[in-house]
């Protein structure tokens, strides 16, 4: 059979439109703005419904699907107020964008048996949706641009969120059901509102950029914390970009948390579960709280990569894990760009380094030629090392030495040698930098 396309409008006497049953596409525009037609029959054999095809039609009241129609275009049934009902039929395999825009509906487009919600009509002024137990899909963009919408109950059997079906909602809260298998990227993008999302399982997975442009939502498994690294690429946020937050913005909240006192004085004596714990204490904060998210992840990262170095199996299983994700980065890095810049003694004693930080005074951390980060002095030309003793701790955890006894990594030992020597090395960069600008100056 030939793939007739519908080029002309015609309609009867009585508005009906009239499209030959050997028609396969009806053309984009074909019917657009045309006064005449009140009910459009849509033949067995047409696949395709193109782009604006019934658009702006004042009177268009009424739709029928006889067939078996594939594909809808872009703005198909925009702009006609009349028409305050669809249902399309199983068939249907693609909608394209803003089928319905400006068109009154009274209720959410189905499909034949309500397998499937097709479109939910922006203008809809409720705020709660709750989705037949019926429906097990959901269209792309099916909820696109429903700002009224504060709360949307899925049904129980939907296993799959595509891309874009809430893009740009008015959600507040959403109960994602066990039977979901997986929330597919930017499935809600822009959920500016969105705050709180519950997962009944475990096992969702939840893909990267699922939550793009949702910066203040709260992702709450019921046996698990989604991993920080996870949580960052949800919301489409790199894991490896700088976090760049304010030192004086840093929260102490958690400073008179005993559970956090209990577990920091353990993890500055050496202890990796307490350093583990403390990773997750502060992977909960990172999720919760937008303002000091930041640093809650820098907080976090760092002392999950010391609790894998210093043997914790589930530690070393995340950064495996995170290795091979990432097989081009190594696991330092996300600590180092996250912890650049000057941080103070408050700071340290928030990350969890209470006893050997002193508040007031003032630090850098830096990336170095060596394989892991290096805290240094920011007095650069001090060579006595003097300076680096109220912190030092924190360098030998950041830099476990090798070869050194227990008594010389108490002690300092050769660290303040270390120091001193990049304090030299920070000299000499000084020095060449003021003799390329006296240079510079001369020509």
């Amino acid at each position: 059979m030939l793939k007739m396309t519908l080029k002309t409008a015609k309609c009867s006497i009585n508005g009906v439109a009239l499209i030959p049953p050997d028609i396969y596409k009806i053309g984009d525009g074909v019917f657009r703005g045309n006064e005449e037609i009140r009910v459009a029959v849509i033949p067995y054999f047409t696949e395709i419904i193109g782009n604006y095809a019934f658009a702006d039609c004042p009177n268009l009241c009424k739709v029928i699907f006889t067939g078996r129609v594939k594909q809808i275009g872009n703005y198909a049934f925009s702009g006609c107020p009349s028409l305050t009902k669809l249902v399309f039929p199983s068939s249907v395999k693609y909608i394209g964008r803003n089928i319905v825009e400006n068109t009154p509906l009274t209720e959410p487009i189905y499909c034949a048996g309500k397998a499937a919600i097709i479109k939910y009509p922006p203008g809809l002024l409720q705020s709660e949706y709750i989705m037949p137990k019926t429906v097990y899909t959901i269209a792309k963009y099916a909820f696109y641009k429903c700002m009224h919408l504060k709360s949307v109950i899925l049904s129980n059997i939907i296993e799959v969120i595509p891309s874009g079906a809430f893009f740009h909602c008015g959600m507040e809260t959403m109960t994602i059901p066990a039977s979901v298998k997986r929330i597919e990227s930017e499935a809600f993008r822009a959920c500016n509102d969105l705050r709180k999302v519950v997962f009944l399982s475990d096992e969702t997975e939840v893909c990267d950029r699922a939550f793009v442009g949702s910066r203040q939502v709260e992702l709450v498994f019921p046996g698990k914390t989604l991993r920080h690294d996870k949580y960052l690429q949800a919301i489409g946020e790199s894991f490896l970009s700088p976090a760049g937050f304010d030192p004086a913005d840093v929260s102490h909240g958690h400073l008179r948390n005993k559970y956090f006192k209990k577990l920091s004085a353990l993890a500055t004596a050496g202890n990796a579960d307490a350093m583990y714990a403390l990773s997750k204490f502060f992977d909960l904060r990172a999720c919760r709280r937008a303002r000091h998210t930041d640093a809650y992840i820098a907080f976090s990262n760092f002392w999950l990569y010391l609790a894998a170095k210093n043997g914790h199996a589930a530690a070393e299983k995340c950064v495996d894990e995170w290795l091979s994700e990432n097989p081009d980065e190594r696991w330092s890095s996300p600590i180092s760009e996250r912890m650049v810049g000057k941080i103070g003694g408050t700071t340290l004693r928030a990350l969890g380094f209470m006893a050997q930080a002193e508040s007031g005074r003032e630090y850098t951390v830096a990336d170095t030629h060596y394989d892991d980060v290096r805290m240094v002095s920011v007095l650069v030309g001090k060579k006595d090392g003097m300076e680096l003793f109220d912190w030092w701790f924190t360098d030998v955890f950041l830099n476990p030495l090798e070869g050194l006894s227990k008594k010389e990594r108490l002690s300092g030992g050769k660290l303040w040698e270390v120091s001193r020597e990049w304090n030299e090395e920070l000299d000499r960069w000084k020095e060449a930098e003021r003799k390329a600008k006296e240079e510079e100056g001369r020509g």
